[in-house]
Parts: C-alpha cells; sequence; structure tokens
C-alpha cells in the first residue's frame, strides 16, 4: 500500500457517491465520516467485430479500497454519481495500491 494520504488525492478530484446497495443500504460516506468520493472517467475501447470496429464507452470510478469493500460494493449495485448520473456495478476491482477500480454500466 501507497505511505501516501490516498484521500488527497480522492478530495483533489474526486465527485460525490451515493451507493445503493440491493437490500436498500445506502451508503454515502467514507470510513471517516465525510463524503464518499470517487475520480469518474470514462475511457472508449475500439474492439473489432469482424469487418467492423466499435466504439464501445467504458465508464469507471477510481475509489479508496477501504471505503468501497469489493464484499459489500459488489455487481448490481447502484450509483449516483454527482454531476454525471446514475450507473450500476459492473465490477469492483481492488489494486493492491490502496485504490479500487470499479467498473460501471449503465
Amino acid at each position: 500500500m501507497f505511505q501516501e494520504n490516498l484521500r488527497i488525492f480522492i478530495k483533489e478530484f474526486g465527485s460525490k457517491l451515493v451507493f445503493t446497495l440491493a437490500d436498500g443500504t445506502v451508503i454515502d460516506k467514507d470510513a471517516e465520516g465525510n463524503d464518499l468520493l470517487g475520480i469518474y472517467d470514462e475511457s472508449y475501447a475500439n474492439p473489432e467485430m469482424g469487418f467492423m470496429t466499435v466504439q464501445a464507452a467504458k465508464p469507471r470510478l477510481t475509489c479508496i479500497e477501504a471505503d468501497t469493500p469489493k464484499d459489500v460494493i459488489v455487481r448490481g449495485t447502484s450509483v449516483n454519481i454527482e454531476d454525471k448520473g446514475t450507473y450500476k456495478v459492473f465490477s469492483n476491482l481492488p489494486d493492491g495500491t490502496g485504490l479500487a477500480t470499479i467498473e460501471l454500466t449503465k
């Protein structure tokens, strides 16, 4: 894990998040009781299908792993991202540095 305070990075570039679990539980605070934040990013992939190239958006969040545990924030969890709208979690991938990449779908 990084020794740097990852919260400073997330706070500087992050958007407010509100996760709603399948049972209706709302998670909108981080482990320190502050607004839950994540960095929204939307990359594009260009997979080839035969002779065609298809452009596909791949929205994702970068979050503090401790705030978005893999066993709690699971596929199908709803997340509202400030100024971006509502998405569903496709996968939650901790990267071993204290951060997690949460892949999203509409």
